[in-house]
């Protein structure tokens, strides 16, 4: 439990078995559980100043337990300070507003964003080129996006055209349709297999969905 009051705590809070106030706490009640459970551990991002969070985490590998994945939560809202560290993560997920205003969720930053397991070392080439050509072709749709807000979309260069609207559809593809949100939504929850994902991703890049509006694509699953 952080200190101090912030927005969005309660729910947070309504959504968790156990509370602790310290890490030292936090030690001994995981390590009562044991390692036989997998457990998800939340905590304010302040904690890696201290170096309690890479402690813990030491703490208790020496004991066997390798099932906690640990969550780090910046409860401030402020925009990401580059030398404020994350601490011993392997994955950064960078949520973005504009996503969000746009109700593309899951609001993740694909270009911020980042994770140990989409290193090339853990990738087959296919999946590591067609990773590569979808960032780099979300990353030119978001420079083209730009221009687009400020000054609409016919100030887009012809030739720059088929990118913007590639890139569109693929940001639209990786919106997700999650199963805990069809009360809200009253769309079914779907699962994607990767192989399905990267083909899907590879079919917009190569232009397979042109004739198909980008709002089709919005929280359809696979294609």
């Amino acid at each position: 439990m952080p200190k101090g009051e912030h927005q969005g705590l309660n729910d947070l809070v309504e959504n968790v078995e156990i509370i602790t106030n310290t890490i030292e706490d936090t030690y001994e009640c995981i390590a009562n559980i044991g390692g036989d459970k997998d457990i998800m551990f939340v905590a304010d991002r302040t904690h890696v100043i201290t170096g309690g969070i890479q402690q813990l985490q030491e703490n208790l590998q020496g004991i066997g337990i390798h099932s906690v994945t640990t969550f780090l939560v910046d409860l401030t809202g402020e925009v990401v300070d580059e030398d404020l560290p994350y601490g011993p993560l392997e994955t950064f997920w960078q949520f973005d507003a504009d996503l969000a205003a746009r109700h593309r969720y899951p609001a993740v930053n694909p270009l911020s964003s980042t994770s140990t397991v989409l290193e090339g070392a853990h990738l087959d080439q296919e999946h590591f080129t067609i990773q590569q050509k979808a960032l780099k072709l979300l990353r030119r749709y978001r420079e083209l996006r730009s221009l687009v807000n400020v000054s609409g979309i016919e100030r887009i260069p012809t030739s720059e055209l088929q990118t913007y609207q590639r890139g569109e559809r693929l940001e639209a593809y990786l919106t997700q349709p999650f199963y805990t949100a069809e009360p809200l939504t009253n769309k079914p929850g779907q699962s994607v297999s990767l192989k399905d994902t990267l083909n899907d991703v590879q079919e917009i890049m190569n232009g397979a969905l042109d004739s198909r509006d980008a709002s089709e694509l919005v929280f359809i699953g696979r294609l």
